[in-house]
């Protein structure tokens, strides 16, 4: 496994970790390393760097270090958060959209029978556009963070382009 695969499980177990099976956990961080190659090239454009998948060898080229991982996690979560936002907002306006695949529609809401009772919450629009928001809400906090993120990696990572002066060797 290469590392963005790696990267992939490690993002899976630390900040969603709710698989029901080996099985459902593999799928689910295959498809964030499927993210994570797919946006490589972003990752090299917010911190300048040229990092590329060797497909012969299967790695990644230069090897990521900790502070790229944390930056590319970040961003992960950042497009995640956004992408749950929008799916949210589409099953609040288009009945026929769900999350779950094999979901059928009720119309129930309270069952009753002598003196026992259940009652289900359906969610309405204006509760589906409140989660929306918090989404929506953790998007932008997670770009905030992403930003404060790359300002740092880029200012301390980076090399001068020239030294003058005092500074300049002899």
């Amino acid at each position: 496994m290469n590392q963005l695969g790696e990267l992939g499980y490690e993002i899976w177990d630390i900040e969603f970790g709710d698989h029901t099976s080996e099985i459902d956990r593999e799928s689910k961080s295959l498809l964030i390393s499927g993210y994570l190659e797919a946006n490589i090239g972003e990752l090299n454009i917010l911190i300048n760097t040229d990092f590329k998948l060797d497909e012969t060898k299967d790695e990644v080229i230069p090897e990521l270090k900790y502070e790229e991982k944390a930056i590319f996690t970040q961003l992960y979560l950042k497009d995640y958060l956004l992408k749950q936002a929008r799916n949210t907002l589409r099953s609040a306006t288009d009945t026929s959209y769900s999350n779950e695949a094999n979901a059928q529609p009720t119309d129930w809401t309270e069952l009753r029978e002598g003196d026992s009772s259940i009652k289900r919450s359906i969610p309405t629009a204006s509760s589906k556009n409140t989660s929306a928001k918090l989404f929506q809400d953790a998007s932008k906090e997670a770009l905030e963070d992403l930003k404060r993120m790359i300002h740092s990696y880029n200012m301390y990572g980076s090399i001068p382009s020239q030294i003058a002066g005092k500074d300049a060797p002899i």
